[in-house]
């Protein structure tokens, strides 16, 4: 509820995630419940793996920045590949 979802498979697996942004393709592709997050670039948040531990307030800007968040809140990653996994 109350996400913005733009570009291919963009927020594909989100099931109880709220107040989400995602802009590029496969951006948050894996997030299924973390909330308040923003992902711009292809790529972007791709992989919460979150298990029991959702992923909230993060942000990330450039293509795959934050990649393989596993699950940790109030990340900022700006540029090509920041965080990538953390």
């Amino acid at each position: 509820d109350n996400n913005l979802a733009i570009g291919y498979n963009t927020m594909f697996l989100n099931l109880e995630g709220q107040f989400n942004t995602a802009l590029g393709s496969n951006s948050m592709g894996s997030l299924t419940k973390g909330s308040n997050n923003v992902a711009l670039g292809a790529g972007s948040f791709i992989g919460s793996f979150e298990q029991n531990n959702p992923a909230d307030r993060n942000i990330a800007i450039g293509t795959f920045s934050l990649r393989n968040n596993n699950g940790q809140d109030d990340l900022i990653a700006i540029g090509d590949s920041a965080m990538y996994s953390n």
